[in-house]
């Protein structure tokens, strides 16, 4: 986390599967996991991209986190209305993306 020292400059962001939530840990205070959306997130994931916004694979060992100029949050919301033609819970995808560096 380099000088991240600071409340919320060092967080952990996850899914919870099971509650099917998001939660919040803020590494530098402590305290407890907070719930941060109602039980509707069916998944969370993270894709970071370089300047140019090309994806880091981040499973390949030579990726450098230096790199990381962006990163992308994407979230798939399980709507509570059931579609009459499935029978199934509408998806719905939504994405943001945030500037992590200025160089």
């Amino acid at each position: 986390a380099g000088n991240c020292t600071q409340a919320n400059e060092d967080v952990t962001i996850s899914h919870n599967n099971a509650d099917n939530t998001i939660t919040f840990l803020d590494n530098n205070t402590g305290g407890v996991v907070a719930t941060r959306t109602d039980t509707v997130i069916e998944d969370l994931n993270f894709v970071f991209r370089k300047s140019d916004r090309s994806v880091i694979n981040i499973n390949d060992v030579a990726a450098d986190p230096d790199d990381v100029m962006w990163v992308e949050a994407q979230i798939t919301i399980r709507t509570r209305t059931i579609d009459a033609a499935s029978g199934q819970p509408m998806r719905r995808l939504m994405s943001s993306e945030v500037r992590v560096r200025s160089r």
